[in-house]
């Protein structure tokens, strides 16, 4: 069933993630948007706004070892643990490359056009489902990972600890739901 819905998921989004990358994609009329892909890209923004701002270094910013590390002052952390939280980052990172790799891409296929078909249509919201599973599926990841932090701590700094991963999820929470919603508030009841 899981090999289905991937090789049904590939069918519909490689086409979009090759197009994109090779810099078609209609809207353009013929007009010469130049080789350099990120004026392409800012100009694609203007011409059709994503339909969200979520962005993959949005969701690298929440790892929560990451965020303790920030808050090393706060808790007190001595070199140890921070050389410890340090190589949880990076393997929570490592864990998540491929569900990054699949967010970019399906990011780029829910991108809207400006005439779409209703082909189009099916493998953007397709698209967006399977975006909202890999970004569910990331923080849930990142739910794990808290725990193993946690754990690298004495018990005076577990208290500190508990205090910002509470506001760490609450933050992400509606910065995710927000972003999703291309920056606009997500209407009562959506699901992010």
């Amino acid at each position: 069933m899981m090999r289905t819905r991937y090789a049904l998921l590939a069918l519909l989004v490689l086409p979009g993630v090759a197009l994109a990358q090779r810099g078609g994609g209609g809207g353009g009329g013929g007009r010469d948007r130049g080789t350099n892909a990120k004026t392409d890209r800012a100009e694609m923004d203007k011409e059709f706004a994503p339909p969200m701002k979520l962005s993959r270094g949005d969701l690298e910013d929440i790892v929560p070892a990451k965020v303790l590390l920030d808050k090393k002052k706060d808790l007190k952390l001595t070199d140890d643990q921070q050389k410890q939280l340090k190589d949880q980052v990076g393997k929570v990172k490592e864990t998540n490359t491929p569900l990054y790799a699949a967010f970019d891409s399906l990011r780029i296929v829910v991108r809207p056009k400006s005439n779409p078909t209703d082909e189009d249509q099916v493998r953007s919201t397709i698209a967006r489902e399977e975006l909202l599973s890999v970004v569910r599926t990331i923080r849930s990841n990142y739910d794990a990972s808290a725990k193993d932090a946690v754990a690298l701590l004495d018990d005076s700094q577990k208290t500190t600890a508990a205090g910002i991963l509470e506001k760490l999820t609450k933050d992400a929470e509606s910065m995710i739901s927000d972003r999703l919603n291309g920056g606009r508030p997500m209407r009562a009841g959506a699901r992010p």
